[in-house]
């Protein structure tokens, strides 16, 4: 597992195994805990890796019950699954396809530039836990 966080962006990898505890602590700490913003917005790309039931508890005390909107992409059902379960305390969460960060950035409501923002760091986050990356980040266009 692996994340960042940057201004109102939260963005998180799981790889095809599930976060250890270590990792999942850590993460709690630093993008959940420490860096809470009324305004964050979530986005988590899972390639079969999601955090256990004690995990899932862990992050929702660490939430302190400002839940963010979430958006999970993945092509695996069981991370589908775990943000069915998690959704039941934060109702602003969603799963997209892998292939889906367009639909994941209007779901947040990111602008232009956060989206590819998020996408850059996709492809870094997923090189920093060892999986192939999702697209590479669109071009940007002359216009800004």
């Amino acid at each position: 597992m692996s994340w960042r966080m940057e201004g109102r962006l939260s963005v998180a990898v799981h790889g095809t195994r599930a976060p250890t505890n270590l990792e999942w602590q850590r993460y709690v700490i630093d993008a959940v805990s420490s860096h809470a913003r009324a305004d964050t917005r979530v986005v988590v790309l899972s390639r079969g890796g999601s955090p256990d039931g004690s995990q899932r508890q862990t992050l929702m005390a660490g939430l302190r019950g400002r839940p963010s909107p979430v958006a999970l992409l993945t092509d695996k059902l069981i991370a589908r699954t775990a943000i069915a379960a998690m959704s039941l305390f934060n109702p602003s969460m969603k799963a997209f396809p892998t292939t889906g960060l367009q639909e994941a950035g209007e779901f947040l409501g990111l602008s232009v530039t956060e989206r590819e923002r998020v996408a850059v760091l996709l492809v870094e986050l997923e090189r920093e836990v060892g999986e192939s990356a999702v697209a590479e980040p669109p071009a940007r266009s002359g216009a800004h």
